[in-house]
């Protein structure tokens, strides 16, 4: 992937991750499928404080297609919000990203 260092760059970049972010926070799924989530969230937690843009912009694009399915499967398990850990891993990217400056990354 080509480095990002253009400002707008960043600014799209971090805008999506807060769209997805605030949208997971939504999702009712079943316990397996929060299992994958939160190692995809974790990972984009790494990313950013790491100021890996690249990875984190990956992993942004993974959540988005993790979403909920609309069709709702034949399975014992219920569907259920995030859990603990998925929901403190989202708080935390969502405040980082919306209240650091795009100077925070650029400064890593």
């Amino acid at each position: 992937m080509q480095p990002f260092d253009s400002r707008h760059d960043i600014t799209r970049i971090k805008s999506d991750g807060l769209s997805v972010f605030q949208e997971i926070l939504s999702w009712q799924m079943a316990p397996a499928r929060w299992d994958r989530i939160s190692r995809t969230v974790e990972s984009a937690h790494t990313a950013y404080d790491t100021g890996d843009l690249d990875a984190f912009q990956l992993a942004v694009k993974v959540l988005k297609l993790a979403g909920p399915t609309k069709v709702t499967p034949i399975s014992p398990e219920s569907d259920t919000p995030p859990p603990p850990q998925v929901e403190e891993r989202l708080a935390y990217l969502i405040s980082r990203l919306s209240s650091t400056p795009d100077a925070d990354q650029e400064s890593r």
